[in-house]
């Protein structure tokens, strides 16, 4: 995973010579750099009058031009862009401008105030700059490098949501918090392959919208209106409806409903056992997986499912009632391979 560093300040404060500099310092050492430039001015895609324009003006989401030794995208995308994914290959990324972003940044000295600028780890400038300075911030990037790579545990994983596929992937882990999800290219199913879904699951579970506490309604439903109540509070507000519930109706007046969201299929049924054992209302809990499991049954028996391992060794295929590209993605590769070489699909 790539190292993200910033070199931010004022306009002229001298951000392009330093990044062209620390690219020369790092290059000669061996450390791959990319680098991405902030453009708060709304930059044309490209030169008008060529094709790749003319693309873009017509509306195309990406356009790119290649000529077999480099490439260039644009990309329309009004989702935050992560700078790490957009060159994984690189052992570091440096960015121009990005002061208010979180990475750790170089300050070129400007008349610009820095007050209220985050996470600065050197600043540079102000009698011009030096071959000193590069070597400076050089050996300071280097060393957080090497003081990330201490903290960071990577561990095997596969992926919770419902798909159900359950892909393998890695999970980097640095001071116990999950940093990133990288591919497993030796997962012997899903073989490096990872949907959208779980490119961004850091995202998901660092954001600082998850509720992570019990919520109680205080306006109207629909109202949006809730606060936030302890662990102990909702037990005893819950405890206490059933109660009275059973008390008049029965255990069978109480129906709960679940589904496995990510829980995956280890925590997907945890409760089950609880309100078996209050008598609760038993239920078909999905149209869905139901409909599914007895249509499967009553043509298969009651088989396991196909391994994928096995799938490239058929001579036909019959995709039935299924969307590979979302729910059976690792799989595709060996359908594709299949209609590659003739075969029935």
């Amino acid at each position: 995973m790539s190292d993200v560093f910033a070199v931010s300040g004022g306009k002229n404060s001298g951000k392009t010579t330093f990044i062209c500099g620390l690219v020369k310092y790092f290059n000669e050492k061996g450390i791959s750099v990319a680098v991405i430039k902030h453009d708060g001015h709304g930059f044309e895609p490209d030169r008008e009058k060529t094709d790749s324009r003319r693309f873009y003006d017509a509306g195309a989401a990406a356009t790119a031009v290649f000529d077999g030794e480099k490439i260039q995208v644009v990309k329309r995308t009004a989702e935050p862009v992560k700078p790490e994914d957009m060159f994984p290959e690189a052992d570091i990324i440096l960015l121009e401008g990005f002061k208010y972003s979180d990475y750790p940044k170089i300050w070129m000295c400007s008349e610009e105030n820095f007050d209220g600028i985050k996470n600065i780890i050197l600043r540079v400038g102000g009698d011009g700059i030096g071959k000193d300075d590069y070597e400076t911030a050089g050996e300071i990037i280097d060393s957080m490098r090497r003081r990330k790579k201490m903290n960071e545990i990577i561990k095997k994983a596969v992926c919770p949501y419902d798909c159900p596929t359950t892909c393998g992937f890695k999970a980097v882990i640095e001071d116990g918090k999950l940093k990133k999800i990288i591919p497993d290219e030796n997962h012997p199913a899903s073989a490096g392959i990872l949907c959208r879904k779980m490119r961004n699951y850091e995202r998901s579970v660092n954001s600082p919208d998850r509720i992570l506490t019990p919520l109680i309604r205080t306006g109207k439903k629909g109202s949006g209106e809730f606060k936030k109540i302890s662990w102990d509070e909702a037990v005893d507000i819950i405890g206490e409806r059933w109660q009275d519930i059973i008390s008049r109706y029965g255990a069978g007046a109480v129906v709960y409903c679940y589904y496995s969201g990510v829980m995956s299929d280890i925590q997907r049924h945890c409760g089950e056992a609880f309100f078996n054992r209050m008598g609760a209302r038993p239920l078909v809990k999905t149209l869905c997986s139901t409909a599914k499991g007895v249509g499967y049954a009553s043509v298969m028996g009651r088989t396991a499912c196909l391994d994928p391992r096995e799938i490239g060794g058929a001579d036909m295929y019959i995709v039935w009632g299924s969307n590979m590209t979302a729910t059976r993605i690792q799989s595709m590769p060996d359908i594709v391979r299949a209609k590659n070489e003739g075969k029935k699909v």
